[in-house]
């Protein structure tokens, strides 16, 4: 089967099953873990995509296929969503979108212990780079316990949150942990809570 012909499979799949997920969000009785299996088995078969589930406004689901911040992957997902019909009660994306949050979040290190993130103190530097993307560094004093791979999955976290799956695989060049600013960096450092304007300003500039 070919990728457009498995893609107008899927949405025919989730045309006649739909009414199923949305019961995630009631009090309705519905078999979850046989739901959640079911679409996983489909997602995966696209490659190493999650999927997510929420509730939107005014009665409106999103259904958010997320290509694990892979530009490659991000083109296959949009190309997924853009065939989806338009439906009253869905909204479909191919990457997480900017949510709202306390900066408070958890991440598994890599010895799969879960640990709580408080990102509410971070500080960003932002560098545009000559090909246009963005450097961005974090100053992040209270997680330099962790593990480097662990630091960096937890930036990408909270950067996605504020701006965006879609602007970071389109706009972020790379991303650097620090607990502590070059002298250059200081100066031009802001809080982690304004990065959204500062991103903007810096990818129109």
């Amino acid at each position: 089967m070919n990728d457009l012909n498995k893609i107008e499979d899927f949405w025919k799949w989730f045309s006649g099953i739909e009414k199923q997920y949305r019961k995630f969000f009631t009090e309705e009785e519905v078999n979850t873990q046989l739901l959640i299996e079911a679409m996983n088995n489909r997602v995966l078969d696209f490659g190493q995509f999650k999927w997510e589930m929420r509730e939107g406004k005014q009665g409106v689901f999103q259904f958010i296929i997320s290509p694990n911040g892979e530009h490659e992957l991000f083109e296959i997902s949009q190309r997924i969503t853009n065939a989806a019909e338009p439906h009253d009660n869905w909204q479909f994306l191919p990457a997480l979108p900017p949510e709202k949050t306390d900066f408070k979040f958890q991440i598994y290190d890599d010895g799969m212990r879960l640990c709580d993130v408080d990102a509410s103190e971070w500080k960003c530097f932002l560098e545009k780079e000559v090909d246009g993307l963005i450097g961005v560094t974090i100053k992040a004093e209270n997680i330099d316990h962790l593990d480097s791979d662990t630091q960096i999955a937890a930036g990408e976290t909270i950067i996605k949150k504020l701006i965006g799956e879609a602007k970071f695989i389109d706009h972020v060049a790379g991303l650097g942990v620090v607990d502590a600013f070059l002298e250059s960096e200081e100066e031009e450092a802001f809080s982690i809570d304004k990065l959204i304007l500062r991103f903007d300003e810096v990818v129109g500039g």
